[in-house]
């Protein structure tokens, strides 16, 4: 690292409570052990009562520091100043270095690491301001919004994209410039008569239009923070310490049923990881796909359980169902530590082209052994089946069928005590006669069982990147329609029995289901208690229901 950057700052402390922090754990001594080795150019802009403090400081923390003093006068200009300083840099790369930025929670392995990407793929300009805000995703929120397309590469550390592809963000002081970039984009603004470093920020980012093929990037993770990031509050000489204690990273271990580890876990989880939190997770075998943000993952568990108490006793929400939070209102959760996953954006692949556009219809056929049913009650049955398959194909579709059998991923007991029954969904099709669903797939040239899918994936993998690539879904509740949510996607939604059949809870705007898919949902309320009385299922609201949405 020493050979690639070098730390350049000019700069005063600007009251007690910064020198506070600069004194503190979090503050100087912390950040002179991640940039350990690397030399700091260093103009410290006055004589005031707080340069002797920060000059002891540094001669005690930084071997390789050189102090190079211009003082703050009338004629005085942070841009040609600067310029000053930047004549001294020997390396290929430049941190303009704020002194409240804060590396409490990086290590210096993971600072070389982000250095040496910057080399390895020629980077101009690394962004580290505002990272909850443009970086961590290869397509965030503000991105999306702008119609600004998915960044374009990656490495380990870095997403990064040419500079005609930028966010809509100015040129900031938080960042990490070749030296060729910072001096060309301070030579453009030497006239400024300003004081302050802020004057690099004013105007549009001239390196969109004045030098488009320039690389710039953003980190995936954080690597530097401050008190403008949420969660994270500059230190002090007397708390810093139990601060920082507080806020140590959380391993998490998590093994519930699918549902919830889905709508509970994995947003927790990446909750976390957002805001620099997450230290690692222990999920149950096959599931490191879906944290696919969090580097530290075990696959420790080889069953689910039913037991909330223990397979949720790291997520904050215990319940899949309500919350105090949220007034216990049906489907409604605390979301206060929460946020889905971009699966969509960060799935998205070309391996299924050939069969755009497809609809999947995701079933399930399970005895819920809890209430001591004796057969399934929520699935599509054969004619459900067989009206959507033949409406979807006939409109251009290709369907994609996903039922488990309970042999591809570990399970519950429910989905245990069913496996062992050994029960198949079928019926009677006049002109064929008896035939499983899966039978019945065979006989539609563009109905896809998804276990016939033959590529190199595993089985989370693939239902991720297959899923990211869906026109839209049909499901039954339960068995995966949270993840179907996750998708941005138009869903029907067909309820027969459970939780779901609350009032409004597929209906409020801020029930989890809502807050997942970011996209319509279209609930068919056909309750199982009724079907005796009504004569059985309501298929004409389903069929109706789906030639609505899919047209």
């Amino acid at each position: 690292m020493k050979d690639n950057l070098t730390i350049l700052q000019n700069f005063i402390i600007g009251g007690k409570a910064r020198l506070n922090h600069f004194l503190s754990d979090k503050g100087i001594s912390c950040t002179a052990k991640v940039l350990d080795g690397v030399e700091w150019i260093v103009n410290y802009k006055r004589d005031d009562e707080y340069y002797p403090i920060v000059k002891q400081k540094y001669d005690e923390l930084l071997p390789h520091w050189k102090e190079v003093r211009i003082l703050e006068n009338d004629n005085f200009t942070w841009v040609k100043s600067t310029l000053s300083l930047l004549e001294h840099v020997k390396t290929p790369y430049v941190f303009y270095l704020i002194e409240d930025r804060m590396f409490y929670q990086t290590t210096k392995e993971e600072m070389e690491g982000v250095v040496q990407d910057l080399v390895d793929n020629d980077i101009g300009l690394f962004l580290i301001g505002k990272i909850s805000k443009y970086g961590l995703d290869r397509h965030p929120t503000v991105c999306r919004r702008a119609g600004i397309p998915p960044y374009e590469n990656e490495s380990e550390h870095l997403w990064f994209f040419e500079s005609r592809n930028a966010p809509h963000y100015p040129l900031s002081n938080d960042a990490i410039y070749r030296v060729d970039v910072l001096k060309k984009s301070l030579e453009r603004i030497i006239k400024t008569k300003e004081k302050v470093p802020r004057v690099l920020e004013y105007g549009p980012n001239w390196l969109t239009d004045g030098w488009p093929e320039l690389k710039q990037a953003v980190p995936k993770n954080y690597i530097v923070t401050s008190d403008d990031d949420s969660g994270h509050t500059l230190g002090d000489i007397d708390m810093s310490a139990n601060e920082i204690i507080n806020r140590k990273k959380k391993t998490v271990e998590t093994n519930p049923e699918f549902a919830s580890e889905i709508v509970l876990s994995i947003p927790y989880c990446y909750y976390l990881y957002k805001n620099n939190l997450l230290e690692k997770v222990v999920v149950c075998e096959g599931m490191s796909p879906f944290y696919y943000f969090c580097n530290n993952i075990e696959e420790g568990f080889d069953h689910r359980s039913l037991d909330n108490e223990v397979a949720l006793k790291d997520i904050p929400n215990k319940w899949l169902h309500n919350s105090e939070a949220g007034g216990r209102r049906a489907g409604v959760i605390d979301y206060s530590q929460w946020e889905c996953p971009p699966y969509r954006e960060y799935f998205r692949n070309n391996l299924f082209d050939d069969i755009k556009p497809f609809i999947v219809v995701n079933n399930i056929y399970n005895i819920e052994s809890d209430i001591n049913d004796t057969s399934p009650i929520r699935f599509f049955d054969i004619k459900n089946l067989y009206d959507i398959f033949n409406y979807l194909t006939d409109c251009g579709y290709t369907v994609v069928y996903k039922r488990p059998d309970n042999t591809e991923f570990v399970t519950d007991q429910n989905e245990s005590y069913t496996a062992k029954r050994d029960i198949k969904l079928e019926a009677e099709v006049e002109g064929i006669g008896l035939i499983n669903d899966y039978e019945l797939c065979i006989y539609y040239d563009d109905v896809i069982n998804i276990n016939d899918i033959k590529t190199n994936l595993d089985y989370s993998t693939l239902n991720l990147k297959l899923f990211a690539e869906a026109d839209g879904f049909i499901s039954i509740n339960g068995g995966g329609y949270q993840l179907c949510a996750c998708y941005e996607k138009p869903m029907v939604v067909y309820t027969t029995k459970g939780k779901e059949l609350r009032p409004k809870y597929l209906e409020y705007e801020d029930s989890f289901i809502k807050k997942l898919a970011n996209a319509p949902i279209y609930p068919i309320f056909d309750d199982a208690n009724d079907w005796d009385k009504n004569g059985g299922r309501n298929y004409e609201l389903l069929d109706s229901t789906v030639k609505s949405v899919f047209k």
